[in-house]
């Protein structure tokens, strides 16, 4: 019945270069992963979700650290039948792009 997502952001300027930080959360309250909504063998519970990344411009440069599901939260995404489909774990990397 509820679902948001909320992000927090700041733009660094330093000369022609700029760091930005970021720290987003994302809530998804219990939720059916079927259309028979009678009993509580579809019913997936709810999931709060973190994640952030410092993102680095330098020109046409962008480098960006991230990290996405921080707390490691296991939680079902959805499931089909007797399938059962578990959300990404934890995940971090790094980035690197280049505009044209």
């Amino acid at each position: 019945k509820l679902t948001f997502n909320a992000s927090i952001d700041y733009n660094i300027q330093a000369g022609n270069n700029r760091l930005q930080p970021r720290l987003t959360y994302s809530y998804t309250g219990r939720q059916y992963a079927s259309i028979f909504e009678q009993d509580d063998y579809y019913l997936m519970g709810s999931r709060d979700l973190w994640g952030a990344s410092l993102t680095y411009t330098a020109g046409p440069w962008q480098a960006e650290l991230y990290g996405q599901n921080l707390t490691d939260q296991v939680y079902i995404a959805g499931s089909q039948g007797n399938n059962v489909f578990y959300g990404n774990p934890r995940q971090y990397g790094v980035r690197v792009n280049r505009k044209f």
